[in-house]
């Protein structure tokens, strides 16, 4: 199932607008919107959604992450949340980040923190 038809089919099911799902996501109505089109009205791609984004939107439908990950099969999620126009991940880069979150999340806290912790040692190195 599509990001856009999973959202389309819970606001319908629970009868909601896409306003009330933005305003309960804490998101904006265009983005909803452009989410549910599968377009990115400035690209004209499809959408690449931020991981902030992607939690609001599963902790509003009552999900984790990784369980919305699971449900929907189209989510590629940007590194960053504000993209430089000219920069979108690749599908490989993409697919590595996906892969790594879900492998994440599946990790207790403790060897979460000591993961982040690993990370920013390899990055205050370079």
């Amino acid at each position: 199932m599509k990001l856009s038809d999973f959202i389309i089919e819970y606001r319908k099911e629970r009868g909601l607008s896409q306003r009330q799902f933005a305003e309960a996501c804490g998101l904006s109505n265009g983005y909803i919107s452009m989410i549910e089109n599968n377009v990115n009205p400035k690209s004209g791609q499809p959408p690449v959604l931020t991981y902030l984004s992607l939690k609001k939107i599963a902790t509003s439908v009552g999900m984790s992450l990784q369980e919305l990950s699971v449900t929907v099969d189209d989510i590629v999620i940007a590194a960053e949340d504000d993209l430089p126009a000219n920069k979108t991940p690749t599908i490989e880069e993409s697919g590595r980040l996906n892969e790594f979150i879900n492998l994440f999340g599946q990790l207790p806290e403790d060897h979460q923190t000591r993961i982040i912790r690993e990370i920013k040692g390899i990055l205050s190195g370079q």
